[in-house]
């Protein structure tokens, strides 16, 4: 999909048609400093410089997940035909390009990591040069008597004002 020259991509789109519930006393086996750190590694590997944590990107993919938990989907489009870009925009990051990667029930960042990089379009998103930003957010959540592991990566590049 494109919008604003910006793409993403699912790393498996499954919708659930029942709710999850977040289990917030249930800790994280990964967490998003070890996500963005693999991100990083596979930048370095590839030549490219780090990306940059955003506080803006990170309350954007933590409201993301957020919706995702409350209104039981796992997509980069909500039932109600929120994208992305929305969660990106309402918390002021004005972006010039971005992407999203969306993982379940990983438990390792190098094998989250090393997963997108072997899916085409999550590998173009983790490689994209442009992109200098990246927000992640981790989220146990409870589906049908089992507990798993939400990610939500927003990676980006901001507007700059152009000087003529």
């Amino acid at each position: 999909m494109l919008f604003r020259s910006a793409k993403f991509f699912a790393l498996g789109i499954a919708l659930f048609a029942f709710g999850f519930s977040v289990q917030p006393s249930a800790p994280n086996t990964i967490e998003a400093e070890q996500i963005i750190s693999a991100t990083n590694l596979a930048r370095a590997s590839s030549g490219l410089p780090p990306l940059t944590q955003n506080q803006k990107l990170s309350a954007a993919s933590a409201e993301k997940l957020s919706d995702m938990a409350g209104m039981g989907y796992f997509s980069h489009n909500s039932p109600a035909g929120t994208g992305p870009w929305h969660w990106i925009v309402k918390n002021d990051y004005a972006y010039a390009s971005a992407g999203e990667n969306l993982a379940i029930n990983f438990d390792d960042a190098q094998k989250l990591v090393r997963a997108w990089l072997t899916s085409p379009a999550h590998k173009k998103n983790l490689l994209n040069p442009h992109y200098s930003d990246v927000g992640v957010s981790v989220q146990k959540v409870h589906i049908r008597g089992k507990t798993y592991t939400l990610v939500v990566q927003m990676l980006a590049a901001p507007k700059t004002l152009s000087v003529n």
